[in-house]
């Protein structure tokens, strides 16, 4: 059973890998990387192209299940279209929602109206949102976003790192994490994420302005 079907996540499947393996490797001789990083790369590619999801959480439209075993999310060093570097732990405190996306995959499109409209509700709460690029040059990026705008920061993975630490399967796939940097939901595929329920579970989440208080006095 293929897992692009099966939860509505996406791969470059119209691509053949021999084509999307030269057409990376043209760009890293261009950037200067590795042919060590490249294999990474492609192995990160193949992995999403041909792994089912192991150990993911189920998703249905509008809820979120729990991951079946709570972890501490990998640590990241990402840098965005403006040249910003962005870890992890600058946002420790915070609730997190962490967006793999790439501009060949149509879900991870049709969602990104429903990530907007959820990221009006929830900016406000002080919860974050993330949108983390696979393997896209920043140019191809930036010209995707003009068709198709995120209003929540755009990170790049250009090598493939946090797909990798992150066991990534499929397209889209959005962690979302708590105030302690664990990852608490893990969805695959697209979701409404402006659907009212939940977004109630995102904002449960979200400790209130008293808790972050106390927690803040007692460390």
């Amino acid at each position: 059973m293929n897992i692009h079907s099966t939860l509505g996540a996406s791969s470059p499947a119209d691509t053949p890998p021999a084509a999307l393996w030269r057409r990376q490797a043209r760009r890293n001789r261009v950037a200067g990387l590795s042919q060590n990083r490249s294999l990474g790369w492609l192995f990160c590619l193949l992995s999403i192209l041909l792994c089912p999801a192991v150990g993911s959480s189920q998703t249905v439209q509008g809820e979120l299940f729990p991951e079946p075993l709570v972890r501490q999310a990998p640590p990241f060093h990402l840098q965005d279209l403006q040249g910003g570097y962005h870890h992890l732990q600058d946002y420790r405190g915070r609730v997190v929602i962490v967006n793999v996306w790439a501009s060949w995959c149509l879900p991870c499109r049709q969602e990104l109206p429903s990530m907007n409209r959820a990221w009006a509700t929830l900016k406000p709460l002080g919860i974050a949102m993330l949108a983390v690029n696979l393997g896209e040059e920043p140019n191809a990026v930036s010209a995707f976003l003009t068709d198709y705008p995120i209003e929540f920061p755009v990170l790049l993975d250009r090598r493939g790192d946090l797909v990798q630490r992150w066991q990534v399967r499929g397209l889209p796939t959005t962690f979302v994490l708590n105030v302690r940097g664990e990852v608490v939901y893990r969805a695959v595929g697209e979701q409404a994420w402006d659907d009212e329920i939940l977004l109630r579970q995102l904002r449960a989440l979200q400790p209130s302005a008293a808790e972050a208080r106390a927690g803040a006095a007692s460390r």
